[in-house]
């Protein structure tokens, strides 16, 4: 046991090294993040001038608008929507 825990020491003269840290950096100047999520960006995309990309984002949002009315659909043909509560949550009669 003696042979375990003696591999773990450093030495009995360790010490730590020094390391300065540059003022350039530390946090001079530093603010929490303001995030923009809410903005609008548009065509962030267009940025690239790519064809290609222009076209495939243009397929993506119509499938996108696909897929939305067809989950709609789905729902309210399945009568869940808005979702029903589980039956635990029911009144017993």
């Amino acid at each position: 046991m003696t042979v375990v825990v003696s591999a773990c020491t450093v030495g009995p003269d360790y010490r730590r090294p020094d390391a300065p840290v540059p003022a350039q950096y530390k946090e001079a100047g530093w603010k929490v993040g303001e995030p923009s999520d809410a903005i609008d960006r548009g065509a962030w995309w267009s940025v690239y001038e790519d064809p290609v990309l222009d076209d495939l984002e243009k397929q993506i949002d119509i499938s996108n608008q696909n897929l939305k009315a067809a989950e709609a659909a789905f729902r309210e043909a399945d009568g869940s929507s808005p979702r029903p509560a589980p039956p635990s949550s029911r009144p017993l009669i």
